[in-house]
C-alpha cells in the first residue's frame, strides 16, 4: 500500500494531478537543458509558440524566430518602447484520415523584452526558409562609447 502524502489543497484526484504535472514541468524548465523545457515547444499551453534566439550584434540586436509552415503575410511583427512582439497564426492543416497529430498550431504571440533602446524607425524584418529574422538597429545613446581618463 502507498501512501500520499495530504495536501490541504488536494480537493480532487484531479487536483493531484494537476500538482503532479506542475511539479514536473517545473523540473524540466530548472533543467540545464533548455531544449527540455515544455514551455519552449508549447506544451504548457497547448498552443504553438515558436522558439526564438536574441543576440547583440554591436550595432544592433537581432531576434530570430523560427516559423515553419508560414507565409510572410501570417506574420506581424511590432516594436512599441523596449518590447518586441511577433505575432501569427499557424492553420491547421486539415488531411483526410489523420490517426495521430503532434504539430501544434493556432494564433500565437510572443513579446520580448530588449535589452537596450532601439531606432524604431530602422527595425528590418526578413523571411527566409520558415525563419525570421529582425535586426533591430540600437539608438545612438546606448550604443557604448569610449571615454579617455584625463590627468
Amino acid at each position: 500500500m502507498a501512501l500520499v502524502r495530504w495536501n490541504r489543497g488536494y480537493t480532487s484526484p484531479f487536483g493531484l494531478l494537476q500538482s503532479i504535472h506542475d511539479d514536473i514541468t517545473r523540473a524540466l524548465e530548472d533543467s540545464p537543458t533548455p531544449s527540455f523545457s515544455p514551455s519552449r515547444w508549447g506544451l504548457t499551453t497547448g498552443a504553438f509558440v515558436p522558439p526564438v534566439d536574441m543576440f547583440d550584434q554591436g550595432a544592433s540586436v537581432v531576434v530570430r524566430a523560427d516559423l515553419p509552415g508560414l507565409k510572410k503575410e501570417d506574420i506581424d511583427v511590432s516594436v512599441i518602447r523596449n518590447t518586441l512582439t511577433i505575432r501569427g497564426e499557424k492553420a491547421e492543416e486539415k488531411v483526410e484520415g489523420k490517426s495521430r497529430s503532434e504539430r501544434l498550431f493556432g494564433s500565437f504571440s510572443r513579446s520580448l523584452a530588449l535589452p537596450v533602446p532601439v531606432d524604431t524607425e530602422k527595425v528590418a524584418a526578413t523571411y527566409r526558409d520558415g525563419v525570421l529574422e529582425i535586426v533591430l538597429p540600437k539608438t545612438k545613446e546606448s550604443k557604448p562609447r569610449q571615454v579617455t581618463v584625463a590627468t
